[in-house]
């Protein structure tokens, strides 16, 4: 699901009645009649709403999935401003023991071998405890990936002669990325645009205007790197290459002369980029995604559409770096220690969460809207939320862990304080008893409330 900044509006019990945007109809159970949801103004400032939304994730707020409790995103700001990630092992300790239990299971046992590292290691740094992990770690997922790649081979052969030669040549290309061998990748400008879109979230968490002001400068000038250029030989470079190479040491430029200067992540990948655009052979370490999406394209030239079903169904079996420690590893290992330190607590972080997914009508207002991991708000996706209570039974038992603690906010005036009113606690309940499903309402307990 589209993570967006919550908007907690401050309610106004004396605004006008209006009309229920939404219809729950469909969902056949009826809502709490003690507290009708078009009773209710949930107009408000936007800027007011999200400082709201900074302060009550200061008061342990567990994720209404998962009942973690969830890092407060004001927290990490000043964790990545103060560069924590980057100190030695038993100072970084220190600050992160308090998130040990908001970790979610492949972070936490990352966490768990650093914990142990600092005791031998206490001046070690966040990247050598991984750095020093590769071979055992490569070991471990080049042996879970192999049984999936054999497979995929295997029913490969059934495509179009045509097709089993360009996936053979994905394979080359695959097996080159898995064991770190020099390889000539086609640049691509769609691929380079996604790549560095992918900072933002880190250096929004950090909260530097500057560097995000940088960084939205630095995409908005990609947008104008054309996708195609002719091939580059040894004696004749195109005028289009020469254009994107022009654009891409503007870029550079703009780094160079940015608080981003000494970003390893962000320089490592205009480096690479450049050496694509030209031909040049690299080292390109293995991409679930990308090999996924290499694959799916090729998948969508051919017609027998159980067998592109089946091979994607194999291929998504690949593990990922959220389910097997050694896929983490691998993917960070070679990262500094800031992000890497941000990739381990950034799936813990609260974030907004549609009741009502937006893809189905659902809308940024109060009383649509509550909290959730970054994690659970991932993996939930647009599924509505009958359907999501089905695939997650826990839920029932987290949304009123969700509710208790809103409810101790309440009743201490902490509510009060931060300009919230009880009638959110209310209308949550409302509207999570008429979008689960009909034959096993949620009818969270309130009675505390008052």
């Amino acid at each position: 699901m589209r993570i967006t900044p919550v908007n907690f509006n401050i309610f106004n019990p004396t605004c006008p009645k209006k009309n229920n945007h939404n219809d729950y109809s469909q969902y056949g159970v009826l809502g709490i009649s003690s507290l009708k949801a078009d009773t209710v103004c949930f107009k408000g400032k936007t800027a007011q709403d999200i400082v709201i939304l900074k302060k009550l994730l200061a008061y342990q707020i567990p994720d209404m999935y998962t009942g973690k409790i969830m890092i407060d995103p004001q927290e990490v700001r000043h964790i990545l401003q103060a560069k924590i990630f980057s100190l030695p092992l038993k100072s970084l300790i220190k600050v992160m023991n308090k998130y040990e239990a908001s970790l979610f299971p492949v972070e936490k046992e990352i966490y768990l071998m650093i914990k142990q590292d600092a005791k031998k290691f206490p001046n070690m740094r966040l990247e050598d405890v991984l750095h020093r992990r590769i071979p055992d770690a490569m070991a471990d997922l080049r042996q879970k990936q192999a049984p999936i790649f054999e497979k995929l081979t295997q029913m490969a052969q059934n495509l179009p002669p045509e097709l089993l030669k360009e996936f053979n040549e994905l394979m080359a290309v695959t097996n080159s990325r898995l064991y770190d061998k020099d390889i000539i990748i086609p640049f691509s400008a769609k691929e380079f645009r996604y790549k560095l879109d992918r900072f933002m979230p880190e250096i929004k968490s950090r909260g530097i205007h500057s560097e995000i002001k940088v960084m939205k400068k630095l995409l908005n000038m990609s947008k104008s790197i054309p996708e195609n250029h002719a091939a580059v030989s040894e004696n004749y470079i195109p005028d289009k290459t020469r254009q994107i190479a022009g654009k891409l040491r503007q870029m550079t430029k703009v780094i160079m002369q940015s608080p981003l200067a000494e970003n390893k992540e962000l320089n490592k990948l205009m480096m690479s980029t450049k050496s694509r655009l030209y031909n040049i052979p690299v080292v390109e370490p293995f991409s679930r995604k990308v090999f996924i999406h290499e694959l799916q394209k090729i998948l969508a030239k051919q017609k027998n559409l159980k067998l592109t079903r089946e091979m994607e169904k194999i291929a998504v079996k690949l593990p990922t770096a959220k389910e097997e420690v050694s896929a983490f590893i691998m993917k960070s290992a070679l990262n500094s220690s800031e992000k890497i330190g941000y990739d381990l607590i950034s799936e813990s972080i609260g974030t907004a969460e549609h009741i009502l997914p937006a893809l189905h009508g659902g809308e940024d207002i109060l009383n649509n809207l509550a909290l959730a991991t970054a994690f659970a708000n991932n993996e939930r996706a647009h599924r509505r939320m009958s359907t999501q209570l089905q695939k997650h039974p826990e839920s029932y038992e987290n949304c009123q862990k969700y509710i208790d603690r809103l409810i101790e906010l309440s009743n201490n005036g902490t509510f009060t304080k931060l300009g919230l009113s009880k009638w959110y606690i209310k209308n949550f309940a409302d509207k999570m008893y008429k979008m689960s499903p009909p034959d096993k309402p949620m009818k969270l307990d309130l009675d505390k409330l008052f």
